[in-house]
């Protein structure tokens, strides 16, 4: 690490994500001023150099995640290839900030990574997908619609059960079998917003005998 980068990981004092501690939890919450410091040095050494190390923007994000704080939207907004290693962290950050009723403040960078060249990227169309399904306000606008429901099953279902589409489950009743195991279980999944009594008769089709421990555990999920 340069002397800049090794100041500002002290500064937030974060963890080495790549090291012994990967899997700690997101950590501390910070004040405003220390994550506008990290958030200037990563938009600083991304202008300068093209490049900004994965650490630092790893636990920036942790750390932004943890604080409550959306500020990180402006600085991936502006450093956007910096982020894209860790887009999982970056997608989970926007979810949270849009699961907390700021989808207005996520939709420029939403539409930002939309179109441009990442979004052909399979990881970076699966997460962006992932996280417009989760918000029915997002769904609200028709292309951001539309390009999840033309995308893969698991973000269709997630999207359904967001805006309450009964009609798209249905649609599904007598052919989600046929699914890939992990697609299977986010249709099931979607199942929930069906009323009982329907719920049941179309889950009959898996048969608790030779069903995977996968359709028992969401079947179970569903009916519960």
């Amino acid at each position: 690490m340069d002397t800049e980068t090794k100041a500002a990981m002290q500064r937030i004092s974060a963890l080495d994500p790549y090291g012994e501690h990967a899997d700690v939890e997101i950590g501390p919450a910070l004040s405003a001023e220390i994550l506008d410091e990290t958030g200037r040095t990563i938009r600083e050494k991304f202008s300068a150099d093209g490049y900004v190390d994965l650490n630092l923007i790893k636990a920036y994000i942790r750390r932004a995640r943890a604080s409550n704080s959306d500020q990180f939207i402006d600085v991936a907004s502006a450093s956007l290839d910096a982020f894209l290693p860790v887009f999982h962290e970056l997608a989970k950050a926007l979810d949270g900030v849009i699961q907390s009723g700021g989808h207005e403040i996520a939709l420029p960078l939403i539409r930002q990574i939309a179109v441009s060249g990442y979004y052909r990227r399979q990881a970076v169309r699966r997460w962006w997908d992932w996280i417009c399904a989760g918000s029915a306000n997002l769904l609200q606008i028709r292309p951001i619609q539309n390009a999840v429901f033309s995308g893969e099953i698991r973000s269709q279902a997630r999207a359904a059960v967001s805006l309450k589409d009964l009609a798209w489950v249905r649609s599904h009743r007598s052919s989600f079998m046929q699914f890939a195991p992990m697609d299977r279980a986010a249709v099931v999944g979607a199942m929930e917003i069906l009323g009982r009594d329907e719920r049941k008769a179309i889950l009959n089709q898996i048969d608790d005998t030779h069903a995977s421990p996968i359709d028992l555990a969401m079947k179970r999920f569903v009916l519960r």
